[in-house]
């Protein structure tokens, strides 16, 4: 049987290059972290346990929310307007506004994993009632991601694994988001939200 948190990582761990949505989902998965039974992923008939503790449920979304801001850190072909094609290599690239024109900005911001992840998420956020809570960590900025699992907490998602395997674990949840803390992405974050919360018309203050 997989877990909510095996799917996750199957979900963000693999190359989302057209499956933005993936992460999303994922973070679904993690907000209701329900018994469910579909078939997703690769087309088999997964069984979603309910057995997710808080404090790995939190972590998991840490883990979510850092792949997609480093989904868009690697080089990829973007489709521009009047038929031009762009390589961007880096949020670097995507934020450079030199003999950029507001339309081409916006289409960048619009093709990231951020962007594809906010306008699902924020509708859930908005249709959600002001008496209840949505999970801690559902929707996270950069610096708010950045916290990495415990060597115990990851213990216990893996009873029986060795600890040098829990210590290369925790070595790569660090590289996540020493990453994502490198990347210095406060006034972008703020655009592309500002954006995706116009384009699903987002109301909540």
């Amino acid at each position: 049987m997989l877990s909510v948190e095996d799917i996750v990582d199957v979900l963000t761990l693999k190359d989302n290059g057209e499956k933005l949505e993936d992460y999303a989902t994922a973070l679904q998965l993690l907000l209701r972290a329900e018994v469910f039974l579909g078939c997703i992923v690769t087309g088999a008939c997964l069984i979603f346990d309910k057995g997710v503790p808080d404090v790995r449920r939190l972590s998991a979304f840490r883990r979510v929310w850092c792949r997609v801001y480093n989904h868009d850190e690697y080089v990829r072909l973007l489709f521009l307007p009047h038929l031009t094609f762009s390589l961007l290599r880096s949020w670097d690239g995507i934020r450079q506004t030199a003999n950029v024109t507001d339309t081409q900005l916006t289409a960048r911001f619009r093709a990231t994993a951020l962007y594809h992840t906010l306008t699902v998420i924020l509708p859930i956020i908005n249709s959600t009632p002001l008496n209840e809570m949505l999970p801690e960590g559902f929707d996270l900025d950069q610096s708010q991601c950045l916290p990495v699992p415990l060597m115990p907490e990851t213990s216990s998602r893996f009873p029986g694994m060795p600890a040098e395997m829990v210590g290369e674990l925790a070595r790569d949840f660090r590289v996540e988001s020493t990453c994502v803390e490198q990347m210095r992405l406060e006034d972008v974050y703020f655009r592309v939200r500002e954006l995706a919360m116009e384009d699903v018309g987002y109301e909540r203050q």
